[in-house]
């Protein structure tokens, strides 16, 4: 659609903006929620549910970002997920619980899976780190696994667990620390001992 310029002629309406009255002396610009992203246009188009626009004028509907929704055409802001629940992708028209094995960032405002060294129940718990003597090898574990029979750690938040040194072991696992053998006796495989045989020593341990 063209409005009328100063001159007297006709001039199409840029993108973004529209006019319906022919006779008109200039363009509309397209309110919140609508764009156009072509000239000479009588209306503008209602953003699509998943999308928003907050500003006026505007030629393309922005996108909602992780976490956040739009279910109705023609939205000017984004709604945030409630408590619990999230999305990994933008441009949701909805929420979804939160799975295990991921939980929603602060700081990023977004649903993540978890880092490795941690556990994430899902739903409206949170990360939480492992405790020391147990570990999570990978990203989205919902769980923490117990250090086995010859390995540590003593930190929280572990994605490994260390071999005992030489010379030392550890029997049980979900184990914080490895130990020396008992007097007269000494380390077999790191998780066992053997009682040391008569006319013998231990050497190094």
């Amino acid at each position: 659609t063209q409005h009328r310029s100063g001159q007297g002629e006709c001039a199409s309406c840029a993108r973004g903006s529209y006019q319906d009255d022919s006779y008109a002396a200039q363009c509309k610009s397209c309110p919140t929620g609508y764009a156009q992203n072509s000239s000479a246009k009588p209306f503008c188009t209602p953003c699509f549910p998943g999308g928003y626009e907050d500003l006026t004028g505007q030629s393309v509907c922005k996108t909602c970002p992780s976490s956040w929704f739009s279910d109705k055409p023609r939205a000017s802001v984004c709604k945030s997920c409630p408590q619990g629940y999230g999305n990994f992708d933008e441009g949701e028209t909805s929420c979804a619980a939160v799975p295990p094995g991921s939980y929603i960032s602060v700081p990023l405002s977004a649903m993540v899976e978890c880092e490795k060294g941690f556990k994430c129940a899902g739903g409206v718990n949170g990360r939480t780190a492992c405790l020391p003597g147990s570990y999570a090898p990978n990203n989205g574990s919902a769980e923490c696994f117990p250090c086995s029979p010859g390995k540590y750690t003593r930190l929280k938040a572990s994605p490994t667990c260390t071999p005992c040194p030489s010379g030392w072991l550890q029997e049980n696992e979900g184990q914080r620390d490895c130990r020396k053998p008992l007097a007269g006796r000494i380390a077999v495989g790191k998780s066992s001992s053997v009682a040391i045989a008569e006319g013998w020593m231990a050497v190094d341990c």
